[in-house]
């Protein structure tokens, strides 16, 4: 402030930190600015007070992603659509050995072994576009020749349009887990039915399961488990006393009571169809410990009879990660709500639906003049305030997102008359809006009923929307 009064400044930034009247903090950015007489004395000064609380809040959430992303034991590899590398974490550089600076910019098909094809580029080249998440086994190419066995979760990453850009990979070394299953799967093949060799194989494998991260137990042809390691009873919130000898019918109703949908549970304890062949299931969610789930079972024959080798893994932090991610590209940064990519999947959604849905467009009367008169730091306030007065009408079963630029969407489960009382409500929230720098605003809309395609409602809507353009502003037309 003295360097302010002295003349060394005309202006500064401070950003602290406030109580509000209710308790709660906020953070806000003072700029004070001041006002001087001819002769170069302060006259007054002049102070705008900015709430930045969202924004440090997205700046809290960046660094905590970014924490997540590094501490990760797994690898996380970002693609571009060519398969050149773009990001690369430290449990890649653990993984393969090599740097991020040696790796950003050259193709993933460096990793490949030599004389394999890359069936995973293959895959995901003819893979459905309506498909997002997809896995593989696979052999990867270490920086020191030698070759790991991985786990591979690929998520497709679409910009705002719903184009694919590029792929998130989280990878996982399983090279000793697999090297624990063909040993045991070794052992049980030369194993008779006699209690004792049986009774060999149970300690040969609760010494290999102690050092299996993942839940892993034995279950007889009836799926009755025969023994189990400790991971398999935390994971499942089994007690180590009900580990062996519990029954499939048993397992199934204690599974039912701690998965989110219930009915999942028969499905994914299915049996594999084919001989030999693994079953993989994704994915149970846990309600008490909010886990997600991933179950392989293998079947083994040994001594004629069929048992079944069942690995359950946490992937929480695989499924987090691609959830933000998809957070991120579904959200508008400057307002915070859904962006055009989330109105575009959520009118795909409510297509064909039997109840009334309405389209509405939005959009802010004079906004030009508004960053003509008063900058866009002043305008990007106004589509702030006016994107959280429009979702502050609506309802739970309604979506507001911003369209582009000065305009806004409205997908709404109601008829003309309900649509039309939505953008009634959102008309007078606007113009309520105390806006001391702008001064008063207010926006107009245009309403269709969702009656075919999608794009024809749109334009149906963007035509009311016009003619309340022509007829004054402030107003809502239907189509």
């Amino acid at each position: 402030m003295q360097r302010l009064v002295g003349g060394e400044l005309d202006t500064y930034d401070l950003e602290k930190r406030y109580f509000k009247k209710d308790g709660s903090l906020v953070w806000v950015l003072l700029t004070v600015s001041v006002v001087r007489r001819p002769g170069g004395e302060p006259r007054f000064f002049m102070v705008q007070i900015q709430d930045i609380s969202r924004r440090k809040a997205a700046e809290a959430d960046q660094r905590w992603l970014a924490a997540l992303v590094e501490s990760m034991d797994d690898a996380l590899v970002g693609l571009d659509p060519l398969g050149r590398v773009l990001s690369w974490n430290p449990g890649a550089e653990r993984l393969y050995g090599y740097s991020a600076q040696e790796m950003v910019g050259q193709s993933n098909e460096r990793l490949v072994p030599a004389g394999r094809k890359d069936r995973v580029r293959e895959a995901l080249r003819g893979a459905p576009a309506s498909e997002s998440v997809f896995h593989f086994d696979e052999q990867r190419l270490r920086k020191d020749g030698t070759v790991v066995d991985v786990a591979m979760t690929a998520a497709r990453v679409r910009d705002a349009a719903g184009e694919t850009i590029g792929w998130s990979l989280v990878v996982r070394d399983v090279t000793e887990a697999n090297r624990t299953r063909a040993a045991l799967a070794r052992q049980l093949e030369v194993q008779d039915s006699t209690a004792r060799e049986l009774s060999r194989a149970k300690v040969l494998l609760e010494a290999t399961f102690a050092h299996i991260g993942d839940g892993v137990a034995l279950l007889d042809a009836q799926r009755r488990i025969l023994l189990a390691n400790d991971a398999y009873g935390e994971l499942l919130s089994l007690p180590s006393a009900r580990h062996e000898g519990l029954g499939f019918e048993e397992f199934a109703r204690h599974l039912q009571g701690m998965v989110a949908n219930p009915e999942e549970v028969a499905d994914a304890l299915a049996p594999p169809v084919e001989p030999l062949r693994t079953r993989t299931t994704d994915f149970l969610r846990l309600v008490p410990t909010k886990r997600w789930l991933r179950r392989a079972m293998t079947p083994i024959e040994s001594g004629g009879e069929w048992l079944y080798l069942v690995v359950w893994r946490d992937v929480t932090a695989e499924r987090d990660l691609i959830a933000e991610r998809e957070r991120e590209i579904s959200t508008d940064e400057l307002t915070g709500i859904p962006n055009r990519r989330a109105a575009q999947a959520r009118a795909r959604e409510v297509l064909g639906d039997s109840k009334p849905v309405c389209i509405a467009l939005l959009d802010i009367d004079h906004f030009k003049r508004v960053n003509d008169a008063h900058g866009h730091t002043a305008g990007d306030e106004v589509l702030r305030r006016v994107a959280a007065a429009l979702a502050g009408q609506a309802r739970g079963t309604d979506l507001v997102a911003r369209w582009g630029g000065e305009e806004f969407i409205a997908i709404l489960s109601s008829d003309l008359a309900g649509a039309t009382a939505f953008c009634e409500r959102a008309l007078q929230a606007v113009a309520g809006l105390v806006l001391p720098e702008v001064g008063s605003i207010t926006i107009s809309a245009g309403v269709s009923l969702l009656e075919g395609e999608f794009e024809q409602t749109l334009e149906q809507a963007d035509g009311a929307l016009y003619e309340a353009k022509a007829k004054g502003r402030n107003r809502v037309v239907t189509a």
